[in-house]
């Protein structure tokens, strides 16, 4: 499975970090991809566009409706502050 995610911000974000999630048809989230373990040195310090690919190799998944939910997350401050999400943005079948 290939996701690929395009982003613009009007400012630079630091310290920004990605999210994936794969959700079975009942919202339980089955999978999570997030940049911090997957690829930490993903996004360069202060950047504000640009278009993140996550290459999934092998997902097993029964037979059913699942959904891609994306996260852009800023660990810039104490505490992790969430600057976009978008629940069940994508929906596919297996």
């Amino acid at each position: 499975m290939k996701v690929a995610v395009s982003f613009k911000r009007d400012k630079p974000i630091s310290q920004m970090h990605f999210g994936i999630a794969i959700e079975n048809a009942a919202g339980q989230r089955l999978s999570a991809f997030p940049s911090t373990v997957q690829a930490p040195n993903l996004v360069p310090e202060s950047v504000q566009e640009g278009k993140i690919i996550c290459e999934i190799p092998c997902l097993h998944l029964s037979q059913g409706t699942y959904y891609v939910t994306f996260l852009i997350r800023s660990l810039n401050s104490p505490h992790p502050l969430d600057l976009d999400r978008i629940n069940q943005a994508v929906k596919f079948n297996v």
